[in-house]
């Protein structure tokens, strides 16, 4: 999401005579903040935590428009460097440009339309962009012309929602120069008014983390913006991300797990599918993808994550809770032993010939890492097994989840085999 920094004047919706001049500023590092040449509300103790349901402003420096709305505002500080004069810092939760939003009853939304940021190398196929040369013969001149025909998008109906993978397409230019950017977006049409905190929970984070999986690769979000359902505008929200790119970032196919040109035919029932486990399997999307849009955590750390989804995952997958009195009885190897034979077809090539030796080596560098318990992290190969091991356990966790939403084992392998770090795995001693 871009940055922006604008000078404008602040208010409450219960005070609306008296504005504050101040600037807003927002980056996916430090999130909403405002900054007051005054202050807002009650102003009898300025050391004291204090919170702002909503904050109204307007604006003559934004590209996002003159009227802003900022929701859930926190005070971070006051100055009071000039005699007799107050100012406060504020972070914000979120931001809403596009009109003004002065009670609760109106944070409610019927749609969202969003971009992440490795989409169109996903859905490559889903392009109406074309081009032609005509070559300068003797009595004719060389012509090159670029053509866009918007290509049929894709839709249907999701759990609550009617949901579309749509494009579009920007122009700019100068003198002597012309471009034309194809653009691919979700569109979200809910069935009901849901907060904007719904729409993230049961939509965006769902699709984002659909895209991370497909992608192999964490997706960000680049723009978003919501249709009110009681005051019928269209915002453009801002919020801070934990991982963020500037804009849209291309991926080869060959590095992803798998494509809109894989699935295109039952791409809708898959997003359901996905929508509904989203649900179900909450305590396992929550720290599996948490961890990859986090690249820098350590790698014994990101080991025990990884282990513990799978771990849960055995626990919650769906059928499982008419076994839960063996399972309870079960060793946690016994339970990771089934789990592996059930996809050794699919990834058993990764851990090895034996499956015996894999479990024995994966439960030993839990019960090191959790407990610190042997030498093993003394040996000089324990760095880089450690690594690997944790991916051969990101590939059993992504197997999970591919069988979760009805892509068949032969599918899998066929997926698994095309992607580069498989096949880059393939080659390391066992």
């Amino acid at each position: 999401m871009q940055e922006i920094e604008c000078q404008g004047m602040w208010w409450l919706p219960t005070y609306p005579d008296e504005k504050v001049v101040g600037t807003l500023s927002f980056s996916n590092e430090s999130g909403v903040t405002l900054s007051l040449s005054g202050t807002l509300g009650d102003t009898s103790n300025s050391f004291t935590e204090k919170g702002i349901p909503i904050v109204l402003g307007s604006t003559w420096d934004c590209h996002l428009g003159p009227l802003i709305t900022l929701r859930n505002c926190n005070r971070t500080g006051t100055d009071l460097n000039i005699p007799g004069i107050l100012r406060e810092r504020y972070w914000c939760e979120n931001l809403f440009a596009g009109g003004h939003l002065e009670s609760d009853e109106s944070f409610y939304f019927s749609g969202a339309h969003f971009q992440l940021s490795k989409l169109a190398s996903w859905a490559q196929t889903l392009s109406g962009l074309s081009t032609d040369f005509v070559a300068p013969k003797e009595t004719t001149t060389g012509e090159y012309n670029i053509h866009w025909r918007q290509p049929k998008s894709i839709s249907g109906r999701v759990s609550g929602a009617t949901i579309r993978l749509g494009t579009g397409v920007k122009t700019s230019g100068s003198l002597r120069k012309r471009c034309v950017e194809e653009i691919l977006h979700f569109q979200l049409d809910s069935d009901v008014a849901l907060t904007f905190e719904e729409i993230q929970r049961l939509y965006i984070v769902p699709l984002r983390n659909f895209l991370t999986l497909g992608t192999d690769s964490p997706n960000a979000l680049t723009e978003l913006s919501i249709r009110g359902a009681i005051v019928r505008e269209n915002f453009n929200v801002l919020i801070p991300q934990v991982y963020f790119e500037d804009s849209e970032t291309n991926i080869l196919p060959y590095k992803m797990l798998f494509t809109l040109s894989d699935f295109q035919e039952r791409i809708v029932d898959l997003i359901d599918k996905w929508l509904e486990i989203s649900v179900t399997l909450k305590d396992v999307f929550i720290p599996f993808f948490g961890i990859q849009y986090k690249p820098d955590i350590y790698v014994d750390l990101k080991f025990l994550i990884v282990f513990q989804c799978i771990e849960v995952y055995l626990r919650l997958r769906p059928g499982e809770s008419n076994n839960n009195v063996r399972r309870s009885s079960d060793s946690l190897e016994l339970q990771l032993e089934e789990l592996l034979n059930e996809h050794w077809s699919t990834i058993g090539a990764v851990f090895g010939e034996s499956l015996e030796k894999s479990l024995r080596d994966i439960v030993e560098l839990r019960n090191y890492v959790v407990h610190r318990n042997s030498s093993i992290g003394e040996r000089p190969d324990y760095g880089s097994k450690l690594f690997w091991s944790t991916q051969r356990l990101m590939f059993l966790m992504k197997a999970c989840l591919l069988d979760e939403l009805g892509i068949s084992a032969e599918e899998r392998l066929v997926l698994f085999k095309r992607n580069q770090l498989y096949s880059q795995m393939l080659s390391l001693p066992s």
